[in-house]
């Protein structure tokens, strides 16, 4: 059940940061150069980085109340992957500048 606590307040806690666009520094790619920061909206990347932390940290508070073995492996992890997945692809597509 602490991993779950543990989990929820640091993806709560990156939420709220890329929710309030602060959170540049803290994605791969984005700080390494001017160039590579003028390709990119920074405000939609940041904002589909709030929206994925929020969401895992929702689940990961559910898995609070379930406090199940099932609920980490089957559950929490492949949405994490999943989303990861997602988020690259989307970062990729729709975030770049046109």
């Amino acid at each position: 059940m602490a991993i779950y606590i543990v989990l929820t307040v640091i993806f709560l806690v990156f939420g709220i940061i890329f929710a309030f666009n602060k959170g540049d520094f803290l994605i791969a790619g984005l700080n390494t150069s001017e160039s590579n920061q003028n390709e990119y909206d920074t405000k939609k990347i940041n904002r589909m980085f709030a929206v994925f932390s929020i969401v895992v940290a929702v689940i990961s508070f559910i898995g609070i109340f379930v406090n199940k073995d099932f609920y980490m492996v089957g559950i929490l992890f492949p949405v994490v992957v999943v989303g990861v997945v997602l988020l690259v692809i989307f970062s990729n597509k729709i975030c770049k500048n046109k």
